[in-house]
């Protein structure tokens, strides 16, 4: 875990690397526009979703500046910052970044194993955070996107298209005779399948392509800047993977239905393509199951 620290100040720089020095790695940097340059814009740094990154930051340069406004709308900001402070007693100023926590403390006043503990309960809190944001965006069973994430990012590539023309592609997957599945094997077979089906789905897509179940046996794939062709072939090695696979069972295979359609100008709203894409759906299943209409 890396914790950057922003400040000029000797005698804070000093505590920190005592208090902090052999249970974390610091990095000092005495230049908040260099630092935001790191996470805001194209230059946005990538972490490892396990990181966590602490920012311990001099009072007197956040006042400086309007951090927030560096961030898109409704962005998660990728770090947790604590203000450091020469001012007596800890103040609460939480919320300064959406429902982030953040401490402001007395560096005068506290005591190395007391600035370690404030630290690592900041950690802790700000991992609780993450968690309860994947319970709101993500599928905890297949660790994709869930219906409320698909359904914001349709909206706002139809919205990109409006104004730009990028096309893109939309998918809808629903597994074949799942019910029986279920009934037949049990509900934790089940759960493998559904697993193991979005797991072939992330190998056979870009990571750009927005991947999500959107209900029970049910998933969306949002191909961005693709055509009809190319999202086909896509969808069609994910079909033949998996009727092939047989990673959670030799007795257990599943086959999947499909509809796939590309954004077109008459399309008025973004509800308009799921539509449009649910209707394909449908003709699969009357066809006879395990296909692709688009």
């Amino acid at each position: 875990m890396t914790i950057f620290v922003l400040t000029e100040n000797s005698m804070h720089i000093e505590k920190i690397k005592k208090s902090l020095g052999k249970h974390y790695e610091l990095s000092f940097m005495n230049s908040m526009d260099k630092f935001l340059e790191l996470f805001s814009g194209d230059n946005n740094v990538e972490l490892d979703s396990e990181e966590c990154v602490v920012v311990l930051l001099e009072y007197d340069l956040y006042i400086q500046y309007d951090i927030a406004s560096y961030f898109k709308k409704d962005e998660v900001v990728p770090f947790s910052p604590v203000l450091l402070s020469d001012n007596v007693g800890n103040i609460d100023l939480s919320n300064i970044f959406d429902t982030k926590t953040s401490l402001m403390m007395s560096l005068e006043k506290i005591t190395n194993k007391e600035l370690l503990i404030q630290i690592q309960l900041l950690i802790h809190n700000f991992y609780k955070m993450q968690q309860i944001q994947n319970y709101a965006f993500f599928d905890l069973l297949t660790k994709i996107g869930n219906r409320r994430t698909f359904m914001k990012n349709l909206e706002l590539y139809f919205k990109y298209y409006q104004h730009n023309k990028t096309t893109f592609c939309l998918a809808m997957i629903d597994l074949d005779h799942f019910k029986f599945v279920n009934d037949t094997f049990g509900h934790l077979k089940g759960d493998e399948i559904l697993a193991v089906t979005a797991n072939i789905m992330q190998n056979n897509c870009r990571k750009t392509d927005m991947i999500a179940r959107v209900g029970g046996e049910e998933f969306a794939i949002i191909f961005p800047q693709t055509e009809l062709k190319q999202a086909y072939d896509v969808l069609e090695r994910i079909r033949l993977c998996v009727e092939q696979t047989t990673e959670v069972d030799e007795a257990v295979r599943v086959t999947l239905s499909a509809g796939l359609v590309s954004v077109r100008e008459d399309y008025k709203e973004y509800k308009d393509l799921i539509s449009s894409v649910d209707l394909l759906l449908y003709k699969a299943k009357d066809l006879g199951r395990n296909r692709i209409c688009m």
